[in-house]
């Protein structure tokens, strides 16, 4: 059985030092969380430490491998190399799990009769959006 996984990859305080001394706005976009996803075979060859160690090794090589020429990258990134190690000292990594999706919610909120009391706290364009979905 194939089960879904979330990565949620978070940069450390020190990365985020060194991208504002050293990284100038090339490279901004690496001081915001990223969520990786795939989906693992119960009865699969990796077990889940392994998954999360070959994460980590892809995330650094596809870094390296689509930024390694950008000179920034190499001033930040001066001593990258592929290694959980290297990962754990710039990146934090935690599995997140998705309990629900908006649009479960707002079916759930449709079915159980719920979806006037969400309206009556919001906004008016989510109320406009939230009226459409209630007349389909």
């Amino acid at each position: 059985m194939l089960s879904p996984n979330y990565f949620l990859i978070t940069p450390k305080p020190v990365l985020a030092d060194r991208l504002t001394k050293l990284g100038g706005e090339d490279l901004a976009d690496l001081r915001a969380p990223v969520m990786w996803s795939d989906v693992e075979y119960d009865r699969g060859l990796l077990q889940s430490g392994d998954f999360e160690l070959l994460v980590k090794l892809l995330f650094l090589d596809t870094l390296k491998r689509e930024r390694g020429d950008d000179r920034a990258f190499t001033r930040v990134f001066s001593g990258l190399y592929i290694s959980a190690e290297y990962f754990d000292s710039l990146w934090e990594f935690r599995r997140v799990l998705i309990d629900s999706t908006v649009d479960d919610a707002i079916a759930d909120a449709l079915a159980s009769g719920s979806l006037q009391a969400v309206m009556e706290h919001s906004n008016e364009r989510v109320r406009q959006a939230l009226a459409t979905i209630n007349k389909k």
